[in-house]
């Protein structure tokens, strides 16, 4: 199975915000991160362990936000984003197209659900 028939929307921002602001519009959302993006491209991501490690700080998200940004194509199989997730000890990952723009989102959870459901992962 490919990440594409899994990932989802990213909820994204093109602004640099407080991180009141990212929690009021994770809360809104119902997700546990927020990518900040230029031209298409993730430049950082942020999630809610992040606003609790800052929890009172008045920062912005910029200052907090993950750079090192670990990726993977649409194309790619499920089990690359479990293998970068594991050994990368993260929950969520942008997708791209293959031109590098974003696409989509995979995030720990969407996996998790997709192996509940589906007989191909489940091991005897």
């Amino acid at each position: 199975m490919e990440i594409e028939d899994v990932m989802k929307k990213p909820v994204v921002t093109s602004k640099d915000m407080s991180l009141y602001d990212v929690a009021k519009l994770m809360t809104k959302n119902k997700i546990k991160y927020i990518m900040l993006v230029s031209n298409e491209k993730t430049m950082g991501i942020i999630t809610s362990e992040d606003l609790v490690k800052h929890f009172g700080e008045n920062v912005m998200l910029s200052s907090v936000m993950s750079k090192k940004i670990i990726s993977v194509k649409k194309s790619d199989k499920i089990q690359k984003a479990i293998d970068l997730m594991r050994d990368n000890n993260i929950s969520v990952l942008p997708v791209n197209d293959n031109s590098g723009k974003l696409s989509g989102v995979i995030h720990s959870e969407n996996i998790l659900h997709e192996v509940c459901e589906n007989e191909e992962f489940l091991v005897e």
